[in-house]
């Protein structure tokens, strides 16, 4: 093989390239049905309200992906199924009764992630926490892991300022 042909096929290689990432070059654009996975996370949501409804802190702990993360408010990052349920366990024993309802949902474009929004109220009778009532608004990032849908980070706050924190109309300390 002459140089001149050893160094011509890389440079054609390199223009063909090029050339797909200049406008009017070479377009690829990845469609993908969204429905099926907006469809699919629905119906985990309304089956993760029943878990909540019934206090299965482990159905509710295989939802999130093996390294998933709950991120609550004033409190430290929960990472793994197992401390996940714990966390969930201690949500039973408080009495509490959790609402969740979704907002949105929005994909990758490849439909490997989610992002949901939504709102929540958590309602707790009795001692040890109660009465106490709450609402506030959520995110959660979903991802396939091996073609399932599976919680990755799960963050929420209120919307109202803790206890013994005033804030002004225009929401300013």
């Amino acid at each position: 093989m002459s140089r001149l042909t050893r160094l011509g096929l890389p440079a054609a290689a390199l223009a063909l390239a090029l050339a797909a990432c200049k406008p009017g070059g070479m377009n690829v654009r990845v469609t993908t049905d969204k429905a099926p996975h907006d469809s699919t996370i629905r119906a985990h949501l309304a089956a993760f309200n029943e878990f909540l409804r019934a206090g299965n802190d482990s159905a509710l702990a295989s939802y999130y992906g093996p390294d998933g993360a709950l991120l609550p408010p004033n409190e430290p990052k929960v990472i793994g199924r197992e401390n996940i349920r714990r966390y969930w366990a201690g949500l039973e024993e408080a009495g509490a009764t959790l609402v969740i309802s979704v907002g949105s949902l929005t994909f990758s474009d490849m439909a490997d992630v989610a992002v949901e929004e939504g709102t929540w109220n958590v309602d707790i009778a009795g001692p040890p926490m109660g009465p106490f009532k709450d609402d506030g608004k959520y995110v959660v990032v979903w991802r396939r892991y091996d073609g399932e849908w599976k919680i990755a980070q799960d963050i929420w706050n209120s919307n109202h300022a803790p206890p013994g924190i005033g804030v002004d109309s225009a929401g300013a300390k």
